[in-house]
């Protein structure tokens, strides 16, 4: 009986190393990921958007995926918009252009905010992903980044939704010195299972999306 115990104890520390380590690969390949995305090289450019927006994308290596970027020049106060993607709790009112993603918090400390968002797929199963934003960190000037975590930190209601766990993103801004600011957002997701080119298009335009929404509540601040 104790030999059993013995075993039986072994085996769950053996559990908790291996998803220790599961989640520092995942922080750690997203860490990597999020600072290709903030490197100026490789970006090539898209579109002007009606609204005066740039679009830009980037050949993620490692992914056979694009990064995406969009890039604005404002006349406002850009740290409204860092605050309202730190401000989680309200995403739920700011993305009026994705109405079938739906955030909530999970936790709120100190040093990170860690929040859950789950995507309604019409006729595909649903998918969520965790993703967390450190506080007191400026990674890269003037910015706020997301990342995503390992999805075992929280047990999921619906157990057929499919989680995400290759993702980041980032937005910053730079002061032009004549009053006006440029604005970028950037991201990068990858959806196992899906081919490379709908990935891509999904990227494409809830970027566009979110980076709009996000744009027009700053606007009414």
């Amino acid at each position: 009986m104790i030999k059993h115990i013995h075993y039986l104890q072994f085996f769950l520390f053996s559990m908790f190393v291996v998803f220790l380590y599961a989640a520092k690969d995942i922080n750690t390949h997203n860490n990597h990921l999020l600072n290709i995305l903030y490197n100026d090289e490789g970006w090539v450019f898209q579109e002007t958007t009606s609204n005066q927006c740039n679009i830009y994308v980037k050949n993620i290596e490692g992914l056979s995926l694009n990064g995406v970027k969009i890039s604005q020049t404002i006349n406002f106060n850009p740290e409204k918009i860092l605050n309202i993607i730190s401000d989680i709790k309200n995403y739920n009112k700011v993305l009026i252009n994705s109405p079938n993603v739906y955030t909530r918090e999970i936790s709120n400390t100190n040093a990170e905010v860690i929040a859950i968002q789950e995507i309604g797929i019409p006729f595909l199963t649903d998918l969520y992903y965790l993703f967390g934003i450190k506080k007191e960190e400026e990674k890269f000037k003037n910015s706020i980044n997301w990342t995503l975590r390992d999805p075992n930190l929280f047990a999921h209601s619906d157990q057929s939704d499919y989680p995400l766990t290759i993702g980041c993103g980032g937005w910053n801004y730079i002061d032009n010195n004549d009053g006006s600011f440029t604005i970028n957002y950037r991201l990068v997701m990858d959806i196992d299972g899906y081919p490379a080119w709908v990935i891509n298009y999904i990227n494409y335009y809830s970027l566009v999306n979110v980076f709009n929404d996000v744009i027009i509540a700053a606007q009414k601040q």
